[in-house]
């Protein structure tokens, strides 16, 4: 009686599917880490931009010393500022300038709508305080963001002093 053993070589069927499993399982995880990142990357970069929005205005505060003096800039939150001269194209006095630079900054923040304008922060908010005592503006900007892949939203808030 002749018995040879027969060595089997390559890869079965059952192995390459397990194979195909395996590979996938973790083309899904790079996936979802990819997905993470981007949601992580947006929230710093809408983040970035409320911190150069606010700190815009700061300046703007600085450049008109007659009005920052009095505490003019610190209107609490709002949605529009009637009425604001064009100060970039025409002479403004410092009451005017002040009314120019809110518009201007309320639609940079996406408080005051513009048509077609791309707004930066999701739901924003804005307002400006202003304490007598220190004499310190404190701006705020508020908005909404997304945290996890479930629909909860939190507010966000930067405040600059």
């Amino acid at each position: 009686m002749n018995t040879q053993q027969y060595k089997s070589a390559g890869f079965t069927l059952i192995e390459m599917l397990i194979a195909l499993l395996v590979l996938s399982i973790g083309l899904l995880g790079v996936a979802a880490l990819q997905t993470t990142g981007q949601r992580f990357n947006h929230s710093a970069y809408v983040r970035t931009q409320a911190t150069f929005l606010a700190y815009d205005l700061m300046d703007r505060i600085r450049t008109n010393p007659v009005q920052a003096a009095n505490g003019a800039y610190g209107i609490g939150f709002f949605t529009s500022i009637s009425n604001a001269k064009d100060c970039a194209t025409q002479v403004c006095t410092p009451a005017e300038l002040k009314d120019y630079d809110l518009s201007e900054w309320g639609k940079a923040v996406g408080v005051i709508a513009v048509t077609g304008q791309i707004v930066a922060l999701p739901n924003p908010e804005a307002g400006v305080a202003y304490d007598a005592v220190t004499r310190t503006y404190t701006v705020t900007l508020r908005w909404q963001e997304e945290r996890n892949s479930t629909t909860k939203v939190e507010q966000q808030w930067i405040m600059v002093l």
